[in-house]
């Protein structure tokens, strides 16, 4: 059986290459089992810091977050990004590639270089769950528009990429009612009533998502990524404030003692920032691309536990 291997880039995002290196760094003492490839330019001070068991690709070029899709393909396996993807592609075995860099280019060269399960979603989504909670929700930003049949269709996908068997699945929208709503919305929950994939629950308003009574949210890329930036703002300024009252007291400083449960917890959710390219016909995980040491550590523990739940790992052979 060949192993399961993390394909990194480390060339792309905010804080590339060192915040990066540092994450998969701390990570190699997790990685039992696991092969690690990090892509991108190193200083020789980092290479020979990196761990024995790690692999490292030289790129010599970057794709920036202001470089337009057709820029990112035409510069193409040459940067980091596309040397992650290109390597992706080539792995006869598990593999899963992470990169932090610009999203409509990670989007087109995933696209190119590692195709896309077009007859099962035509539009590639992103699905993540949300800060602090178990649900996913999809499309965080891949599609601004939709229309019902894509969104049924971006369900269905997604519903399969979760390890339960029939998923409880709701669409977001402004009331529960099944006349409230943009057109589209109104005929998405038409067609999603009797689906088989998955367990409909109709439409959810946002303030109930916390409820956690379903599984995968669906919507557009715009109300999605507007409601995941929303909730990481309420989420990181609620536990600051937490953390604040707590720092008043004796027993609130015990609290937040470097390795407690709470801070364990507020460190955990506060910088889980990753989603998975659903559509890619390999797994394809993008790090929000101010992701910092800890932002970045977290991600590459999701990537290990993605790989590890055998459904998700298959699942290019299920949709076939």
């Amino acid at each position: 059986m060949s192993q399961n291997k993390i394909i990194i880039d480390i060339g792309s995002g905010d804080h590339a290459p060192d915040a990066i290196f540092q994450a998969a760094c701390q990570f190699s003492k997790f990685s039992n089992g696991f092969e690690i490839v990090l892509v991108g330019h190193l200083s020789n001070d980092q290479i020979a810091k990196k761990p024995r068991h790690f692999h490292y690709e030289f790129a010599s070029d970057v794709i920036h977050m202001v470089d337009s899709p057709s820029t990112a393909l035409r510069k193409g396996s040459s940067t980091s990004m596309g040397k992650v993807l290109k390597m992706l592609a080539d792995s006869p075995g598990n593999a899963v590639a992470i990169s932090a860099g610009n999203t409509a280019a990670l989007i087109a060269m995933t696209k190119h270089m590692v195709g896309m399960h077009n007859d099962c979603l035509k539009r590639p989504a992103l699905m993540s769950k949300m800060p602090g909670c178990a649900f996913y929700c999809s499309d965080l930003g891949a599609n601004l528009t939709l229309s019902a049949e894509q969104m049924l269709e971006m369900a269905r996908f997604c519903a399969q990429m979760l390890p339960i068997e029939r998923p409880k699945v709701a669409l977001v929208n402004i009331g529960k009612e099944a006349e409230k709503g943009p057109t589209s919305l109104k005929e998405a929950y038409a067609l999603m009533q009797n689906c088989a994939e998955f367990d409909f629950q109709g439409f959810i308003e946002p303030h109930e998502v916390f409820q956690q009574t379903v599984d995968l949210l669906i919507t557009d890329g715009m109300i999605g990524n507007i409601m995941l930036k929303s909730f990481e703002g309420a989420f990181t300024y609620t536990a600051k404030g937490l953390m604040r009252s707590l720092a008043k007291t004796l027993f609130g400083k015990l609290a937040l003692w470097n390795h407690s449960p709470l801070q364990q917890f507020i460190q955990m959710h506060q910088h889980h920032q990753v989603a998975i390219l659903a559509g890619a016909k390999k797994p394809v995980l993008k790090v929000h691309g101010r992701a910092d040491v800890s932002s970045f550590l977290q991600s590459l523990f999701f990537a290990k536990q993605f790989m590890l739940e055998e459904r998700r790992c298959s699942l290019a052979e299920s949709v076939q």
